[in-house]
């Protein structure tokens, strides 16, 4: 008869213990981190020599310092780049972020032919004031699109009655 052994130790509670405390801190934390979303106008019509086509932003917001929005590409004629490397974001005083956070952007890079879409999200990490502007450049620097960002005021949370009724 085989049997099983089954080994109980004070240590295995508490890690059992740490790990509940660890997911409630970082709960608190994803909960208690600056948060919001914004508005941009619709997509815009960009044209760069024989190369025309879409390009739209949609999904904005800001997640502790992680800014970030769906960039959705579709060329028309010719073929239009594609690559997070072309994006960058300026906040109201000036402050440009410029490079990346590759570890939450999906865009991929290439270019894009005629009559094709490409869709992802490009990241930002924001070390000062939350940008307001964000731009789409072609492979020279050349600007083909911009947009403003009006972030939104969440409306504050209704505070809980008495249960006591006064």
């Amino acid at each position: 008869m085989v049997g099983s052994l089954e080994w109980s130790s004070p240590l295995k509670s508490q890690s059992r213990a740490a790990s509940l405390i660890a997911v409630v801190g970082l709960s608190l934390i994803a909960l208690l981190a600056p948060t919001g979303r914004a508005d941009a106008a619709p997509g815009r019509f960009i044209s760069n020599y024989e190369d025309a086509g879409h390009v739209d932003i949609s999904d904005i917001g800001m997640s502790g310092s992680i800014f970030s929005f769906v960039a959705t590409i579709t060329t028309s004629r010719g073929s239009l780049p594609v690559n997070p490397l072309y994006w960058s974001a300026k906040a109201a005083d000036g402050t440009m972020y410029t490079s990346p956070n590759f570890s939450n952007t999906t865009l991929g890079t290439g270019s894009l032919p005629a009559g094709e879409r490409a869709r992802g999200v490009v990241a930002f990490e924001i070390t000062g004031p939350r940008p307001t502007l964000v731009s789409y450049e072609g492979v020279f620097g050349d600007r083909l699109a911009t947009w403003t960002i009006k972030w939104r005021t969440p409306k504050p949370a209704p505070r809980p009655r008495s249960p006591f009724g006064s």
